[in-house]
């Protein structure tokens, strides 16, 4: 239980103190949306949130292929000026040339990391969630008919497909760790087949919608 709790609260944390302190100068409301998936969604039936490395993943390929076309472009003209310099223009080309090639070998040994973040992110998610994606919208569901109540309310679910049956209840955050924002623990308990676990999750809202947040 302590495991799923510390994972739920301290990457919470360090989302929203990592985006604070990135947008430092600009609005204090943080947009959500970018990192986390609205619970709505989840109830839904999505549990997979936004994709931020498929995202990173586009921008890279992007610039890749506008650098390949700025690399192709010099390279035809290098060869041209060469022609009609006798080869010295061409000589002094090489060193940007080259300059350019080592931008594209870092280009891809980032996304080696990014894809190999994405595999490892996915697997840490899946250890410490307390309840199983194939369960999660029917609890999102349950934590969308409270989290608006008071703190101390709470709602039994169970999913019929599964089997598996919970509760959930609303507990106040220190906002102080969460910069201010408008957020809400969810206490989770899950039980199936004999089995029980127990954690905590976050929720924020961002214009007027809710977002898990772990």
């Amino acid at each position: 239980m302590g495991t799923f709790r510390r994972a739920g609260l301290a990457a919470a944390a360090l989302i929203v103190g990592a985006w604070s302190q990135a947008h430092a100068q600009a609005d204090s409301r943080i947009n959500f949306a970018a990192f986390a998936p609205r619970l709505t969604d989840i109830a839904a039936g999505n549990t997979a949130g936004p994709d931020v490395a498929s995202a990173y993943e586009k921008q890279v390929n992007q610039a890749r292929a506008s650098q390949a076309a700025t690399m192709g472009m010099t390279a035809t003209q290098s060869t041209i000026d060469g022609i009609f310099s006798g080869g010295k223009s061409l000589m002094t080309s090489v060193p940007y040339m080259r300059m350019q090639a080592g931008m594209a070998a870092q280009m891809e040994a980032s996304q080696r990391i990014v894809n190999s973040a994405r595999a490892r992110g996915q697997a840490e998610r899946a250890a410490s969630q307390p309840v199983p994606d194939p369960d999660r919208p029917t609890e999102a569901q349950a934590i969308l008919s409270v989290i608006e109540n008071g703190y101390g309310s709470s709602a039994p679910w169970r999913n019929p497909q599964s089997g598996a049956s919970g509760k959930v209840t609303i507990r106040p955050v220190a906002k102080g760790n969460f910069k201010g924002q408008d957020c809400r623990l969810v206490q989770r308990e899950w039980r199936s087949g004999g089995k029980s676990r127990k954690g905590e999750m976050v929720a924020c809202r961002s214009n007027g919608e809710w977002y898990a947040l772990s």
